[in-house]
């Protein structure tokens, strides 16, 4: 079944979607290619995924984290896209759909194999950078004569649907610390989502105990997370109210997400904000943000677009 020159890894610690990325996996992959990963902390994961890779015979090696479910036809499109790149890309990257943050960002990497090896010796020591594989990893191999590496433009799985309630928890907890003024804008978004999907509940409370708090804690990592949160959560929510997972995401789920998100107003203001603002989606809008707080004309007019936008949505 496998037509890519492609090795397929999970990066996992504990997610509730394991089980059902590697089952999306394998419609396109063998199931024996598929290797999931269960390292922590982050810098260890990389180093077993590397090697992996790095040994694998594959051209290209998917690195997917535990939270991001692949469209099976999307990923093809995708993977085909990366087979047609040159030798000197080192990395291709595609977006994903944010539950939370509402928009397209990257968070997916497929790297040529070759080039594992010497990522392997660029892993920073544990607990000595937030961003071990963006910020320390790749940084280090771009800087190499010739090697560049390639965006892919289209949207190919969903990020943070289906997950427990405290990794939602954690997540936005930290999406508040990261993107403070962003997590503002979305507030009243999650409010009139919450009444339909209760991970928008668990959302809000992650963001507000983070404003309450105004800890440092910034790191995804779950060992670095406080664990005393399971008591705060079993108050309010029950992880045994969750569907079964399995039955949830079924062949099409990802991709009705995924043209969900396309239809609705919150995409085309985004789009909107895009096209006057070059770069990373989640980096313009944010950069929008910034600007607005410092009343900007341009700023004014799409603030009233996006709030507009914003209380108007349901779906």
């Amino acid at each position: 079944m496998n037509d890519f020159d492609v090795k397929p890894v999970i990066r996992s610690c504990g997610e509730r979607t394991v089980d059902s990325v590697k089952s999306l996996l394998c419609k396109v992959f063998n199931e024996g290619d598929v290797s999931v990963i269960c390292e922590v902390p982050f810098e260890k994961a990389l180093q077993a995924g590397y090697e992996e890779g790095r040994d694998s015979g594959k051209r290209w090696t998917l690195f997917i984290d535990a939270d991001v479910l692949p469209s099976p036809s999307k990923l093809k499109a995708f993977l085909s896209f990366c087979q047609q790149q040159d030798e000197e890309c080192l990395v291709v990257n595609p977006y994903i759909l944010d539950k939370f943050l509402c928009m397209p960002r990257t968070g997916t990497y497929v790297y040529q194999s070759k080039y594992l090896s010497q990522a392997l010796e660029y892993i920073p020591p544990a607990g000595t950078s937030n961003r071990p594989e963006s910020g320390v990893v790749l940084k280090k191999l771009l800087e190499k004569d010739g090697l560049h590496k390639k965006r892919y433009d289209n949207i190919y799985a969903l990020h943070d649907y289906q997950q427990f309630y405290k990794d939602i928890f954690r997540t936005c907890f930290t999406h508040a610390h990261k993107h403070g003024m962003l997590v503002n804008l979305l507030l009243p978004y999650w409010q009139k989502l919450s009444v339909f999907d209760r991970d928008y509940s668990v959302a809000i409370l992650g963001a507000c105990c983070q404003k309450a708090v105004r800890t440092k804690v910034a790191r995804l990592d779950v060992s670095k997370f406080p664990q005393s949160i399971d008591n705060l959560l079993q108050a309010f929510y029950s992880e045994a109210e969750k569907k079964d997972c399995d039955r949830a995401v079924s062949d099409n789920y990802v991709d009705e997400q995924i043209e969900a998100w396309h239809e609705n107003e919150l995409s085309r203001v985004m789009n909107f904000c895009i096209k006057r603002y070059s770069g990373n989606i989640v980096s313009c809008v944010y950069n929008w943000a910034i600007a607005a707080a410092k009343n900007g004309t341009f700023c004014k007019e799409t603030s009233l677009l996006i709030n507009a936008a914003l209380n108007k949505i349901v779906y």
